[in-house]
């Protein structure tokens, strides 16, 4: 497995976002579209897992924003 992590992308990165997240964070995501709109959405619990969880990326708490929960699969 640690072969494949190094080969496909910095393990170093990977753990300096880890460590940067390992205190629940909140999470703002602004998208733009073609026109110019820009909707947001808004999460209470955002944090990176450690490379034990290959670095498994934790999202919840939609706490609104005028997008939908997108995480949710609302809008795929």
């Amino acid at each position: 497995m640690s072969e494949h992590k190094t080969e496909s992308y910095s393990i170093a990165g990977l753990d300096h976002i880890y460590y940067l997240t390992r205190d629940n964070q909140k999470l703002s995501i602004y998208l733009e579209d073609f026109e110019g709109e820009v909707k947001s959405a808004n999460y209470s619990t955002f944090y990176i897992e450690d490379s034990s969880s290959n670095y498994l990326l934790s999202v919840s708490g939609y706490s609104g924003g005028d997008s939908g929960d997108s995480f949710m699969g609302e809008h795929f």
